[in-house]
């Protein structure tokens, strides 16, 4: 499969999620909006995590953020590399792209390894669920560029915030559009 998506499905595979606490304060208070095929689809914050792991002697990590409600799961997930200089206990800010080139290689930041075996890449994986049916950000193959933009992702904090716009897939040809924010997304690290 696509060189980029394995490696951010490495990343992001396996990370345990754990339940966040809940924001006293309501002027910082942790939401995701979305829209589905133009529709606003209302989720609460379930969970968030920033996860690390060890590839190539090289330190990834993965922002994971879980939003649900009535059966409709949206999963976010953003991945960097230490050779990136993300912040301590954070991601960098800046906008993922969900878009590939002709030999479906991620429009990534990447790093190759082993005279190019291994590429360790930075990237996004969407998922979006509405009740047995899951479509990804990783299967749709069409010409629209999404993205995922981190505009703040404060390490002392632990809270990020931003938007994204992109289509996903199921795997059998049926498309939707995401369009949405996170805003003060508050998170816990594991290691």
């Amino acid at each position: 499969m696509k060189r980029s998506i394995v490696a951010i499905g490495i990343l992001l595979v396996g990370f345990v999620t754990i339940r966040c606490g809940k924001d006293d304060d309501a002027s910082t208070k942790s939401s995701i909006t979305l829209k589905v095929d133009g529709q606003a689809v209302e989720l609460a914050v379930s969970t968030a995590t920033l996860s690390f792991e060890t590839q190539n002697d090289h330190e990834g990590r993965a922002l994971q953020m879980l939003g649900s409600a009535n059966g409709k799961m949206l999963t976010i997930g953003i991945s960097n590399w230490d050779f990136q200089n993300p912040p301590e206990n954070g991601i960098k800010v800046k906008t993922y792209t969900a878009a590939f080139d002709e030999n479906i290689v991620g429009e990534a930041e990447c790093l190759s390894l082993d005279g190019g075996s291994v590429e360790l890449c930075e990237g996004i994986l969407i998922t979006y669920t509405v009740g047995d049916k899951m479509y990804m950000s990783a299967l749709y193959e069409g010409e629209y560029d999404g993205f995922v933009k981190v505009a703040a992702c404060d390490g002392s904090a632990k809270k990020a915030s931003g938007e994204f716009d992109l289509k996903l897939d199921d795997g059998e040809g049926n498309e939707l559009s995401l369009k949405g924010a996170f805003e003060n997304v508050k998170y816990i690290v594991v290691n």
